[in-house]
């Protein structure tokens, strides 16, 4: 019974985590940092109960969120001297979560078989949660904003983004979550099963149009582009082929109506891709975007490149010293957090390529990559967390399918596998 209650908790925590669903606190005002706090607590209560150090060492999550925490605390330090900083440690909380919580989850379940079964479930019941979000969005945008907490800054209405607010995030979450239970999942499964994940896929490809995200554009292209070359044949050009002729005739058959759409659905993944130059919105996002990046450099510029003020300061002293948006570019914001104290941070993130092309995901990675490239503080989500646990038990137990129950010796012999 209690082992039975753990698992529950562990799904519904994840569940919350992954789509931020704890932020829906506008209607019963009940502080988020409530929900927040019970979840850090329940997840270091059975941390702790269930520790076995061979065990958590091998995720590279972990390893990742020491780093976050010992070099903002010495930059913290470095920066107090020199300018008069307000620190704020809402990323440092989150990551410490996710690493108590996916520790708590590799230790719950003992086998590759029980860690899929996780996977599929915190998966499928994220999409649904997004998915009955993001269609009320669709129809209520104002009463959806209602329902989210009044710390929220909800600004691009017409494009949904769920209880994860930000429209990209939304998805590549979904994306990402359709590809996990479809790797897991498809060729195991009967022909209705398969059905009923195609009829996902559809859904999941609509919402992430509905969202208005490129990023999700350019991640079902890379999709579909590795699919074509997994496995090239002449039975496969020509079905490509004979699809892409198809889709060919119905846009001359419906010409007028999908431009129609296009008009009517500005703020659409395919239209604002398509539109890219023309679409406003899009063009005053990329502006945004690359000055952000050149504000990012002069940023640094002032720390001659050597040290930032680490995940704690950075907030403050950014807002302070410019007028831009926070650097979209994943890699160029942790330089400008952490400048050459990054480097043991990048490592890890080329740690994880290694495990994902060993056990072959490295689409999930690629996807996940690509989140990363194009976002502020991606690296601070709990997707980029979930995605990194999944190539590290992926990677487990390809690498040792012979031993059902965890264990390592030191991060030096987790490296040298690769």
């Amino acid at each position: 019974m209690l082992a039975r209650i753990e698992k529950i908790l562990n799904i519904g925590i994840g569940v919350s985590l992954l789509t931020n669903l704890y932020l829906l606190t506008g209607i019963t005002k009940i502080p988020y940092l409530y929900v927040i706090g019970f979840s850090l607590l329940v997840s270091i209560f059975y941390t702790i109960k269930n520790f076995d150090f061979k065990s958590v060492q091998l995720l590279t999550n972990n390893w990742m969120v020491l780093c976050y925490f010992f070099f903002s605390l010495f930059l913290f330090v470095v920066d107090f001297f020199v300018n008069n900083s307000r620190p704020l440690p809402n990323d440092l909380v989150r990551v410490f979560m996710y690493a108590f919580y996916f520790s708590w989850t590799f230790l719950l379940y003992n086998n590759k078989e029980e860690i899929n079964t996780w996977f599929v479930k915190v998966s499928f019941i994220s999409i649904l949660v997004l998915a009955i979000e993001g269609i009320f969005e669709l129809i209520e945008p104002f009463g959806f904003s209602l329902l989210l907490s009044s710390n929220v800054d909800k600004r691009n209405f017409g494009r949904i983004g769920g209880s994860l607010i930000d429209a990209n995030t939304y998805a590549c979450s979904i994306l990402i979550f359709l590809l996990v239970i479809f790797w897991a999942r498809y060729n195991q499964s009967g022909l209705f099963k398969k059905i009923g994940l195609i009829l996902l896929a559809i859904l999941v490809v609509y919402l992430s149009d509905a969202s208005g995200s490129r990023q999700g554009m350019l991640i079902l292209f890379i999709i579909a582009l590795a699919k074509f070359f997994e496995h090239v044949s002449m039975k496969k050009i020509i079905w490509i082929f004979s699809i892409s002729l198809g889709l060919f005739l119905v846009f001359f058959t419906f010409k007028n109506d999908i431009l129609t759409y296009l008009e009517t659905n500005s703020s659409s993944s395919i239209a604002r891709t398509i539109n890219n130059a023309t679409n406003p919105k899009s063009a005053q996002s990329n502006i945004d975007r690359t000055n952000s990046i050149f504000k990012a450099f002069e940023f640094m510029a002032g720390n001659y490149y050597l040290y930032g003020p680490g995940s704690l300061n950075f907030n403050s002293r950014w807002a302070h010293e410019t007028d831009a948006y926070e650097p979209h570019n994943g890699i160029v914001y942790l330089f400008a957090q952490y400048a050459i104290f990054s480097l043991p941070i990048f490592y890890l993130f080329l740690l994880s390529f290694f495990r994902a092309s060993s056990a072959k995901v490295k689409l999930i990675y690629f996807s996940v990559f690509i989140h990363f490239f194009f976002q502020p503080n991606a690296m601070y989500y709990a997707l980029i967390f979930f995605v990194f646990f999944y190539i590290d038990t992926t990677w487990w137990y390809d690498e040792k399918p012979e031993i059902e129950n965890h264990g390592f010796n030191t991060i030096t012999q987790i490296a040298s596998v690769n």
